[in-house]
């Protein structure tokens, strides 16, 4: 009864404001996702994303491009922010101070996000990590961002 419950309410809350419902009943990704994309789209402003420092540009005189793959335009992503995943997000990565940049509902302000809440980013097809040095100081990668470019298991040793 209880998992009943739940789900007319996911149904409810996956309608939007003209009636229209935004996502079927069943167990298939593709409801979940429209649910998830109403949801987002319904909270807007109050959005957990939407938090972080004001991000300023390099001055203009600067040569050069601190930004992953030269891009130093807006480009939609999709980032993990503590544990929602953000899907279409308009945004850019500095490689110079290792910060995942986002543009606001406004689409004016930028904002940096916290590192420590975005453990994984998607970026022009590319997957970032962050990973965190351990508390004794040995790993042998600095805390930051990573491009991931195969996850699997290695063969051999370093």
């Amino acid at each position: 009864m209880l998992k009943k419950s739940l789900l007319a309410l996911v149904i409810t809350w996956g309608t939007t404001a003209n009636g229209h419902v935004s996502a079927q009943a069943g167990t298939d990704s593709t409801g979940l996702d429209l649910v998830i994309a109403n949801y987002h789209t319904t909270i807007g402003q109050q959005s957990h994303l939407y938090n972080g420092p004001e991000y300023e540009f390099y001055d203009p005189i600067i040569k050069g491009n601190a930004y992953v793959f030269d891009n130093k335009l807006f480009t939609a992503g999709d980032v993990k922010y503590g544990t929602a995943v953000y899907r279409d997000v308009p945004m850019l990565y500095d490689l110079n101070k290792d910060l995942v940049v986002i543009l606001l509902y406004n689409h004016f302000t930028k904002i940096s996000l916290l590192s420590e809440r975005v453990p994984e980013f998607w970026l022009l097809n590319h997957h970032f990590i962050r990973i965190t040095t351990d508390s004794t100081g040995q790993a042998r990668l600095a805390t930051g961002f990573y491009d991931q470019l195969y996850q699997g298991k290695r063969s051999g040793s370093l």
